[in-house]
């Protein structure tokens, strides 16, 4: 994800403070056990997309009128990579109220949510993740998240044939990820489609497209993966699932 607010270009989370801490799941000064992130962020601050989306406006206090100091936020609906995602973020005085938005875009400036908290403590944006309607722990994805992204076009969410990490033995028995990769078309092609430039040993970005999966005879709707951390075959599917984007435990060499 993109830097969420102007200064804070690692999305640092409010630390624990006396108990309290702004971290996912744990106690707010209210008592409150949220679902949810406060990510440091001082008021005037801009405030950016996290991700490509439809933006909409959205009250998180639901127009309380003791809370009109802080009930204007976002929900932006995900595209792309983050089709099936929504975050909400608050509370901030937008720019736009509605409309597409891509990632890093400036959609307005943060507003002080402490005016509703009644402390003193460091301010902050509160930032909620949802995936297919489900609140999901952010962290990973606002730091140094390691998702693989989208590996197949017709297959936005990487859902896999069978269990990740599976043995093999079409491959040799190697441990892997079957993943789901239906044809989107026919081509009239016997092989896959791929630049010159992809052969031999070349430099790709996340997201390049690179090749045009084979379609054999009696072959599944989908392509193997095997993945390999110095010559070691590693488990990802974390990255690849995008559940947490928590960086593996890569074994030591």
């Amino acid at each position: 994800m993109a830097p969420i607010c102007e200064g804070n270009t690692q999305n640092k989370l409010i630390d624990c403070d006396g108990g309290f801490c702004g971290y996912y799941k744990s106690q707010r000064a209210n008592g409150e056990l949220v679902e949810g992130v406060d990510v440091e962020c001082s008021p005037q601050s801009d405030v950016f997309a996290p991700f490509d989306g439809e933006l909409y406006f959205w009250r998180p206090f639901g127009n309380r009128a003791d809370h009109q100091c802080a009930d204007e936020g976002v929900r932006i609906e995900g595209t792309g990579q983050w089709q099936g995602y929504h975050v909400h973020i608050s509370s901030i005085a937008l720019d736009l109220y509605g409309g597409k938005v891509r990632k890093g875009e400036k959609i307005g400036t943060a507003k002080d949510r402490r005016c509703v908290d009644g402390i003193d403590g460091d301010p902050y944006l509160r930032f909620q993740l949802y995936n297919k309607g489900r609140a999901i722990d952010p962290t990973y994805h606002l730091q140094e998240c390691m998702c693989t992204g989208q590996i197949c076009e017709s297959n936005r969410h990487n859902h896999l044939l069978g269990p990740p990490f599976k043995h093999d033995s079409r491959y040799n028995g190697v441990r892997g990820w079957d993943i789901k990769c239906p044809m989107v078309s026919d081509e009239g092609t016997s092989g896959a489609r791929y630049r010159d430039k992809v052969i031999g040993r070349q430099r790709v970005v996340q997201g390049e497209p690179i090749a045009t999966r084979l379609d054999c005879e009696n072959s599944p709707d989908s392509i193997f993966m095997e993945v390999r951390y110095r010559g070691d075959v590693v488990n990802i599917s974390d990255m690849i699932s995008g559940s947490s984007c928590k960086k593996p435990d890569f074994p030591p060499h």
